[in-house]
Parts: C-alpha cells; sequence; structure tokens
C-alpha cells in the first residue's frame, strides 16, 4: 500500500513535521507499506532527516500553499509515486484545488493536528477556506484526530458522514541517550550548570510570556540556574519577554538560542522542560521530554493538554502541573524540583513508563496501517505495493 503524505512547510521546528518524521520512518519499515512525503515548500532538514530514515520525499519548492506553480508540480509528484492514499496532515490551497478535480477516486484522509487562535484575521481566512472547502471538496474517507481532548473540542464542526478516529501523536521511546552537555556547549556554560527552557515556535498561543515569567521567578530564586528558549518568533514578543527578563534582572542568564534543528535531542540536557500553552493538539515536545526521561513543568490547557491532565491524574505524576497563568504555583514547582533530584528522576521516570505505554510510536502504526486498510478498497486483480526486502 503506497501512502503520500502531504505538509506544507519543510522545517522540523514544526512538530507536525516531527510527527510526520517519526510516523512514516515508522510505517516505511513495515514489508506492506511504501511512504512518501510532499511538502509545498523548498527542501529543509525535514527532507534531511527523511532521507536518512530511508523514506521518499518531494519538496514542490514554493514559499507558500498558495502559488498556482503547485498544481503542476503536484501533478508531477502524482504521477511518479502513485498513491493509493492521501494522507493530508496539511494541505495547501493549490493542493486541494488539483485533488478535487483530478483524483477524486484516490481516498484522502485527514488529520488535525491542532486549533485555530481566534484572531479576528484568522476567522476571515477560516471563512474564505470554509468556501473554497465546498467549492473544491476532497474525497476524504476518514478524519482524524491526535488526542482526544482535541476531538472533543472540534467534534461540533466535524463533517457529518466521514468516520472519526483518534490516534495518538506519537514518537519512539527507546533507549534514552546519555547526556552529553550539548545545550550547555551552545549556550557556552559549563556542563554542572542546571538549566530549564523550552523549545517551541514563539507565538501566542505558547503563553510566552508565561513561560517568560516562570523562569525568570526561578532564575531569581536560584542563582546558579540558566534558562533557555529553543525557538523563532514574532520580534514584538520577543521584546515584551525581554522586558519581562530586564525587570527581573537575570538577563545575563536567559538565553535566546533561536531555531536548532536537534532541538528535540538537546531536551535531554534540561533539568526541566516547560510548557505554558493554551491549547495544543498533542504537544510532541512533551513526549520528547518523557521519551528522554526530562522532568517536565507545564500548564493545564485545551485539546490534548486534557489528555495529559487526565493522565497526571490518574497514573500520574508524569509532570509538575497547575492552572494556566498560574506563573507562581509553576515556578514553586519548578524550584520543589531542583531541589529534590531523588523526585524529579522519579517523576521522569514514571513519564517514561506511562509514555510508552500511551505514546509510543508502534502503538500508533499499528492503528494508522487499521485506518488504512479500512479506506483502501484495491479494485479486484489489483494488490496492495509491496516491496522486496
Amino acid at each position: 500500500m503506497k501512502i503520500l503524505m502531504l505538509t506544507n512547510e519543510s522545517t522540523l521546528m514544526d512538530g507536525i513535521n516531527r510527527h510526520i518524521l517519526a510516523i512514516s520512518s515508522s510505517l516505511n519499515r513495515r514489508d506492506d507499506m511504501e511512504i512518501a512525503v510532499c511538502s509545498a515548500m523548498p527542501e529543509g532538514d525535514l527532507h534531511a532527516a527523511l532521507k536518512k530514515a530511508g523514506v521518499k520525499s518531494f519538496a514542490l519548492g514554493f514559499p507558500n500553499g498558495h502559488c498556482p506553480g503547485i498544481i503542476p508540480a503536484y501533478i508531477r509528484v502524482m504521477g511518479e509515486f502513485r498513491p493509493d492514499i492521501v494522507h493530508c496532515h496539511i494541505l495547501p490551497m493549490m493542493t486541494r484545488i488539483i485533488s478535487s478535480i483530478s483524483y477524486r477516486r484516490i481516498p484522502h484522509i485527514i488529520t488535525w493536528h491542532g486549533i485555530y487562535e481566534a484572531a479576528d484575521l484568522v476567522r476571515l481566512r477560516t471563512r474564505a477556506e470554509n468556501i473554497l472547502f465546498k467549492i473544491f471538496p476532497i474525497n476524504y474517507k476518514a478524519c482524524c484526530y491526535v488526542s482526544e481532548g482535541l476531538y472533543k473540542l472540534l467534534q461540533d464542526k466535524h463533517p457529518a458522514g466521514i468516520p472519526a478516529h483518534i490516534y495518538y501523536n506519537a514518537i519512539p521511546f527507546g533507549t534514552v541517550p546519555a547526556k552529553e552537555h550539548a545545550l550547555h556547549k551552545t549556550a557556552g556554560l559549563p556542563p554542572e550548570t542546571p538549566i530549564i527552557g523550552t523549545a517551541c515556535r514563539i507565538l501566542d498561543q505558547k503563553n510566552p510570556q508565561a513561560f517568560t515569567r516562570v523562569m525568570c521567578k526561578v532564575l531569581q530564586a536560584m542563582p546558579d540556574v540558566h534558562a533557555v528558549v529553543m525557538g523563532e518568533g514574532a520580534e514584538s514578543i520577543i521584546t515584551e519577554c525581554n522586558e519581562i527578563i530586564s525587570e527581573a534582572k537575570v538577563k545575563e542568564r536567559f538565553h535566546w538560542l533561536g531555531y536548532l534543528n536537534n532541538a528535540p535531542r538537546l531536551i535531554r540536557d534540561l533539568d526541566c522542560y516547560i510548557m505554558t500553552s493554551r491549547w495544543e493538539g498533542l504537544p510532541t515536545a512533551i513526549l520528547e521530554s518523557m521519551a528522554m526521561k526530562t522532568p517536565v513543568a507545564m500548564m493545564k490547557g485545551e485539546g490534548g493538554l486534557r489528555d495529559l491532565a487526565y493522565i497526571n491524574e490518574q497514573e500520574g505524576p508524569i509532570a509538575i502541573m497547575t492552572e494556566q497563568d498560574d506563573t507562581d504555583g509553576l515556578a514553586e514547582g519548578i524550584i520543589s524540583l531542583l531541589s529534590n533530584p531523588k523526585q524529579a528522576k522519579a517523576m521522569a521516570e514514571n513519564a517514561y513508563r506511562t509514555g510508552k505505554q500511551h505514546f509510543d510510536i508502534e502503538k500508533t502504526t499499528d492503528r494508522l496501517i487499521e485506518i488504512y486498510r479500512q479506506v483502501y478498497k484495491p479494485t479486484a486483480g489489483k494488490r496492495p505495493t509491496t516491496r522486496l526486502r
């Protein structure tokens, strides 16, 4: 069976693309599956990682999904790969148009990874896209969600007549590498320095003012600790966060490292990973922290954050967890964690065990193959594509 996965950007800074890398690599190792990934933008570190994992990839090479040149480029990809199913993680507008016109017979699956922001501009864009969806409908045979919380949040918008499936965003839970102190080298710090931090796109959704305040409170209470942010974002947001840092007088111990393509591995060197998101589909960075046995401190929120809060309540602790915007409570929890290494290690070990039970890539791979087989109905005499090993 041949599956073409679609995305827009080509960077691993995007948690969706790290999800695509994990599941496409896992699926591609199965004897009866062949996977390819297609992005609208030029090649990036996603494609380098896919090549290393032995997964075929295409980069259409355009600055965004609205460029008309995508249409002939995507037609060439479809002609070369000839997929049995198109799995849409992000569906660029021009790809939607040609899929609706020329590829209606090919079953499509869509996975919802997150939630739109409630800004006026986004609402206008969403209305425009909804009109486009009606003019150019897609032959969706299944609609997937990466968490229970995301499905519950979006179920009133679920398209009628299309089966709904939930499969957790997943990553490998394998052998945890030893600390290499690569993050310390990147930040120019001695290897014994305690570091707290986060890795994300710096967006309003992530509540960057909150994680900045939390880290500043910890730095004020613990003079030997440093804080890092791995990620890029709007200059206006970073400027606002720097004002908070200046007021707290901890500027020399707060490091903006920018986007780092090895951030998931650098998380291993953190003494605590911090997340203050207001909503997430299911945060890849939290799962990466659990798989690296890095202690986590986070605020409750919507979508997949509700799944994590429920697991923490039933099977935890897997993280220090407070209500949204409780910066004092989260900072106090981190300070307690850093002051009690045994407690931090025990929580991280439990988070690893629990994460492996719920979020390991092999379970998601099995679940997706089940969904693909429900969707793909080969015509008489046609066999699913297989490869010689």
